[in-house]
């Protein structure tokens, strides 16, 4: 358990889309954040339920707004080589440099599609497969021998003499 007023790393969500960066703090109710954003690098800090957040992270290149269009895609967000822990992937914003253009952008799976399909109903391309329990030909469903009763306490069982041939 953390003490009073130590620091935390937050977990921060990134993705790229065409010439954008997503950057997400997952921190919840942050009384005063301070965030620093430059073109090399962001910088958060904030207290929230007793711990105070923080971090820093040099991008991978510099970011200029002023050159939209030109943006190529980064293999990691950071300049370090090395992943820090606190960092992920933002798969549901995520978008690689050859998919579609007419995607939504959030990543959303549309459900309405699938309304008005009610239940399973005629699963007329099955070949009228029948998967009831009483088929007389079923060939796996032939009668089990009967349970050996288990040995009564300081009983010892008895092996049965078993030669080579299996006999």
């Amino acid at each position: 358990m953390m003490a009073a007023g130590a620091t935390a790393t937050p977990e921060v969500l990134w993705a790229q889309r065409d010439n954008e960066l997503y950057v997400t703090i997952n921190v919840s109710d942050v009384e005063s954040p301070k965030i620093t954003l430059t073109a090399e690098s962001l910088q958060f800090s904030g207290p929230s339920h007793g711990k105070t957040y923080e971090f820093k992270i040099e991008f991978f290149k510099e970011v200029d707004p002023a050159k939209q269009g030109e943006f190529q895609f980064w293999p990691r967000l950071i300049k370090s080589s090395t992943k820090p822990h606190f960092l992920k992937t933002d798969f549901a914003r995520w978008k690689d440099e050859d998919d579609d253009e007419d995607e939504d952008p959030k990543g959303a799976f549309d459900m309405s599609q699938f309304t008005g399909m009610g239940g399973m109903g005629d699963l007329g391309g099955f070949g009228g497969a029948n998967f009831d329990d009483d088929t007389p030909d079923d060939s796996d469903d032939e009668d089990l021998p009967e349970l050996e009763a288990a040995p009564k306490e300081g009983e010892v069982e008895k092996e049965a003499d078993v030669g080579a041939d299996g006999k």
